[in-house]
């Protein structure tokens, strides 16, 4: 196992276990075995794809402070607003903005057009978009 994977693979147990020493800890660990540019790349790009979605909120909540995470959630409510307006779905009947008791705030919408949009989308939209997604019927 190279370094990089013994990073990701450390730091999703950390995630998986919300255990923020844990994650530093691999921080750190990859921060002396490779580039800065190198764990910066996996810990922006790569662990991300990787996290189940609850893992990856709590990330999100543990490496900004409140006003920051709420800032990153309406930028991303924002652009997923967007993205599902430019295929033609249409707020308030395909896809409302709601209280969620998970995130502060979330994007309603049914499975149907969930799946239908992440279709048309890149994986990496994807993964970000759906920690700010309820769906319903």
């Amino acid at each position: 196992m190279n370094e990089e994977q013994r990073f990701l693979q450390t730091a999703i147990q950390a995630v998986s276990a919300k255990d923020p020493r844990g994650l530093q800890r691999a921080i750190a660990r990859a921060r002396s075995r490779t580039s800065v540019e190198t764990t910066q790349r996996l810990f922006r790009e790569e662990l991300p794809m990787r996290l189940a979605s609850d893992d990856l909120l709590w990330l999100l909540q543990e490496i900004t402070d409140a006003d920051g995470f709420a800032k990153r959630r309406d930028e991303m409510i924002d652009a997923l607003c967007d993205d599902l307006c430019r295929y033609g779905y249409v707020p308030g009947n395909d896809f409302s903005i709601a209280p969620d008791a998970r995130t502060g705030r979330a994007v309603h919408l049914s499975p149907t057009v969930w799946n239908t949009i992440c279709e048309n989308l890149s994986q990496r939209s994807v993964q970000h978009y759906r920690v700010f997604v309820c769906l319903g019927d």
